[in-house]
């Protein structure tokens, strides 16, 4: 009887074994997420840093108050202890007196690989005695105006 009592005791090799293998297999799932968890951290880290370099530039570009003299320009930015580069383009819209501007920005350890890319508008007022003829005039039926 002390033989059938000894024997039934604790667990066999082979159900240790399954045991861990289970174990391993849980552990490593749970460090994967917690591996994703810390990528998606950083890069959300990464783009709202790189999303204010390119704010900050437009802002910047916006309060001079006219329309930039470049077609192109880049430059480094240090926000959040980090070095950024960014590159401004200026575009025409088509529409008098609107500006595109497009502001992309880089880490400074990957340059080549863009992060945020910003695109704003930039304004130039019209003159209080200008008038806009396009805004003159009574709405015309065939032309999509609301029928009286």
């Amino acid at each position: 009887m002390n033989a059938a009592r000894i024997r039934s005791a604790g667990f066999t090799l082979v159900e240790v074994l399954i045991a861990l293998t289970v174990v391993a297999i849980g552990l490593g799932a749970a460090v994967a997420v917690v591996n994703q968890s810390v990528y998606n951290a950083y890069s959300l880290q990464q783009m709202t840093l790189a999303s204010w370099v390119a704010e900050n530039k437009l802002a910047e570009i916006r309060a001079a108050a006219a329309v930039p003299d470049f077609d192109e320009a880049d430059g480094d930015s240090e926000l959040g202890g980090r070095f950024w580069r960014w590159n401004a383009e200026v575009l025409e819209t088509g529409v008098e007196n609107v500006t595109r501007i497009e502001i992309g920005v880089a880490s400074e350890e990957e340059p080549d690989v863009e992060i945020v890319r910003l695109i704003g508008f930039l304004g130039v007022a019209i003159p209080e005695n200008a008038r806009d003829v396009r805004w003159e005039g009574e709405p015309q039926e065939a032309r999509g105006g609301i029928p009286q």
